[in-house]
């Protein structure tokens, strides 16, 4: 299990950095670095909650932590005023 564990976070570092070399190659931001963190994150995340929480509520778990992430990023853009056409509370 270990050793699919770590196959698994090896495959969203290498894939991370292909996506991130194709994006350095075209000159756009959010190269390689941000790419294989990124990558790496979520499957780390998802993995945790699949096997960390095996007592069959896991796939919940995971869903739960993804819904307060994005609360928490649509937070920061509505703060940041990054977010347009969306109306929320008064009009």
């Amino acid at each position: 299990m270990e050793m699919i564990f770590l196959g698994r976070l090896a495959l969203a570092f290498v894939l991370g950095g292909i996506i991130g070399l194709e994006r350095e190659y075209h000159g756009r931001p959010a190269g390689l670095r941000t790419h294989i963190l990124v990558g790496f994150g979520s499957a780390l995340i998802m993995l945790v909650s699949i096997y960390g929480l095996m007592d069959g509520g896991g796939y919940w778990v995971s869903s739960r932590m993804q819904m307060k992430i994005e609360a928490i990023l649509a937070l920061v853009r509505k703060y940041q005023g990054k977010v347009t056409g969306v109306k929320m509370g008064e009009d």
